[in-house]
């Protein structure tokens, strides 16, 4: 009877994952946070001290406090059960498109880019959540019509909907590094379930030419940071269209 009670009582490992891509999965996250970190402390030490009283590591130090409180929300989020994230995919993805499309209306412009809400005492990016959202919804919708994979894409109009048109509304803000980072996830995920490569190529080269009109038609500062990154900066361009690559370099 004891043993039975102790069995029952007996807590669950949290860091206990189901499958190697699990584990690949969140060893390769946790690499790139540590990494992200590092790469925020390096960029922000000396603007860090200038604003903190000669503290060089205060900026680094909240960025490492902020991926901490994010890793310990994952591994409570990822005991949530797959019927509520199937439950309330729509909702999520209508909160991120609201907030995104205040963005292309109301939303503050920086280096060219118009993906940014600055309500007075809190300025965030809704693309960032519209990713997740998405994310979240073609998992669900994934785990829940696996046999649509053997379906031609002509019958994928429920996830050309809920995830093409999200995708579609970050790139109208202008915020094309994002947009391609979507794309980018959402063949990664199509791989994984185990979509025919031949489709999955089709669907790589649609969003490659998407990409190609966006960044020669969708303004100049796009196609000229483009250009830049490709043949190099001036310095008449420092302050301009290669201030990021040029502080990306450094750190």
């Amino acid at each position: 009877m004891t043993s039975l009670r102790s069995h029952r009582l007996q807590l669950r490992n949290p860091f206990e994952a189901d499958s190697p891509i699990v584990t690949m999965l969140i060893a390769v996250t946790a690499l790139l946070s540590l990494f992200g970190v590092f790469m925020v402390l390096s960029a922000s030490s000396v603007t860090s001290g200038l604003s903190n009283g000669g503290n060089f590591f205060a900026d680094g130090f909240m960025q490492a406090a902020s991926a901490v409180f994010g890793g310990a929300l994952c591994l409570i989020i990822a005991r949530w059960p797959v019927s509520m994230w199937s439950k309330n995919r729509n909702l999520f993805v209508g909160i991120g498109f609201v907030l995104q499309l205040a963005v292309l209306t109301v939303g503050t412009e920086y280096g060219g880019n118009r993906n940014w809400l600055d309500i007075g005492f809190l300025s965030f990016q809704p693309s960032e959540f519209l990713k997740l959202a998405v994310i979240v919804w073609f998992a669900s919708w994934i785990h829940d019509n696996e046999f649509m994979l053997d379906e031609p894409l002509q019958r994928w109009i429920q996830p050309l909907v809920w995830v093409g048109i999200p995708i579609g509304m970050v790139g109208l803000g202008g915020d094309l590094g994002t947009t391609v980072i979507m794309g980018l996830i959402v063949l990664g995920m199509l791989a994984f379930a185990g979509l025919p490569s031949r489709t999955i190529w089709t669907l790589a080269a649609l969003a490659a030419l998407a990409a190609f009109a966006l960044i020669n038609v969708g303004g100049s500062n796009r196609g000229a940071r483009f250009e830049a990154w490709i043949q190099g900066c001036t310095p008449e361009q420092y302050e301009t269209v290669c201030w990021q690559t040029m502080h990306g370099l450094w750190a």
